[in-house]
């Protein structure tokens, strides 16, 4: 039993020389919708960001139940 743990780790551990590094070529990826240059630029972009994604789901909630008061 212990020979095939050791051997699973000696392999876990030799995998990541034996292996190539993959990238991309096509740059830096970025997961956000907008580009910006300096730190205040990101945070004028990034905050309505983050509070519309925020405020949807509220106002969604404040007119369905003006609309269909129960």
């Amino acid at each position: 039993m212990f020979q095939l743990s050791r051997g699973a780790i000696q392999r876990a551990v030799r995998a990541p020389k034996s292996t190539r590094m993959m990238s991309s070529g096509h740059g830096h990826y970025n997961h956000l919708p907008f580009k910006w240059d300096t730190t205040k630029q990101f945070a004028v972009r990034y905050i309505p960001f983050m509070a519309l994604g925020t405020v949807i789901p509220f106002a969604a909630c404040y007119y369905k139940i003006k609309r269909f008061p129960q």
